[in-house]
């Protein structure tokens, strides 16, 4: 695919520390996309960047001279830095933007820069990342063909990294609200309860388990972890027809399908190895390299609208559980305002 103006797309890349390098690398390796420019703060990390994409430039701010040319740019930096990194991008003549996630800290926070975004008349895109790798594809698949799913069961864990200004809901339980509500679509009648800890003295919560339960929708479990020893990502998916695992660090079988069958006798426990299991084939291009081909499609204001009603929507829920945590694990419903224009909700 070309980029739509029939010429090799320029990118800049915004911050140049966790994420930032495995978006330089996806771009130096795209056909129809030069890394152009990179923006980062620290002198150390500007000196690594000048020294692995040496034909790059490389600044210490977003500079509208810098940008005139810039056809995407993709903010890499933590959540704290997107609404200066937004705000700035605001007054370049560069209207594609690819965000991490999460585009704020807190319901409020999101809808105001989704709206400056709107605004501006940017298309601003959100680097869900599981969903666009290609196992999450197989697994929409097989969770559809399973029929109604009873219960969802999440655990994402992790040694590191902690966040300075954010929690570990913000940090790793958006991925898992992102895969619910591609699956399942998060709605404004459904509730949420929190239970969270900071562990080894973190100014955040870094263990945090939530719930979800609603009329028509799967009980949906979740935990994720900072502190935890062993690396895990992981989520299952109950039928009464059987059972969808999704285990991201497994390279030969990320998915899995176990058919459930259960004897004549009705007290007999449901066993999921009585039936087949089978391993679907994975394949196609990287979550990066998927999202910065949309981004650069023409099909990226439709994404940017997608991006924008499910950023809103797992705010709200993210916000609810914090509230939930505040009031010892209460279920909670989110608190959805129409202040941006794009929501399933209305």
């Amino acid at each position: 695919m070309t980029y739509s103006q029939g010429r090799t797309a320029r990118v800049a890349v915004i911050g140049f520390g966790y994420w930032g390098p495995n978006w330089a690398n996806t771009i130096a390796g795209y056909p129809e996309a030069d890394l152009c420019l990179i923006v980062e703060r620290d002198s150390h990390r500007r000196a690594l960047a000048e020294k692995q994409y040496p034909s790059a430039k490389v600044t210490s701010a977003i500079e509208l001279a810098a940008f005139r040319d810039i056809d995407l740019a993709i903010v890499a930096t933590p959540p704290a830095a997107h609404g200066e990194c937004l705000l700035a991008l605001s007054e370049t003549p560069c209207r594609r933007v690819i965000i991490e996630k999460p585009v704020g800290i807190g319901y409020p926070e999101t809808v105001t820069l989704l709206n400056l975004a709107s605004q501006a008349g940017i298309a601003l895109m959100v680097d869900y990342t599981f969903l666009e790798t290609p196992a999450f594809d197989v697994l929409s698949r097989e969770v559809e063909n399973l029929g109604e799913i009873e219960f969802v069961n999440g655990a994402r864990h992790n040694l590191g990294i902690f966040r300075p200004d954010t929690s570990v809901l913000w940090d790793l339980t958006v991925h898992d609200l992102s895969i619910v509500d591609a699956l399942f679509q998060l709605r404004n009648d459904l509730e949420i309860s929190c239970s969270a800890v900071r562990a080894l003295r973190s100014t955040h919560p870094s263990v945090a388990t939530i719930q979800i339960r609603g009329a028509d929708f799967p009980f949906v479990s979740i935990a994720t972890s900072w502190v935890s020893p062993a690396k895990i990502r992981s989520m299952s998916f109950h039928a009464r027809a059987g059972m969808a695992l999704w285990d991201d660090l497994s390279v030969n079988e990320p998915v899995r399908v176990f058919a459930a069958e259960s004897s004549s006798s009705q007290d007999a426990l449901l066993d999921y190895r009585l039936a087949e299991v089978r391993s679907p084939l994975v394949s196609g291009s990287s979550a990066l390299t998927r999202k910065l081909r949309l981004a650069l499609s023409d099909d990226h204001d439709q994404i940017s609208r997608q991006d924008a009603i499910r950023s809103t929507h797992i705010a709200a829920f993210l916000d609810a559980a914090e509230r939930s945590c505040r009031e010892e694990g209460r279920y909670c419903k989110p608190e959805y305002k129409d202040t941006h224009k794009e929501s399933r909700w209305d």
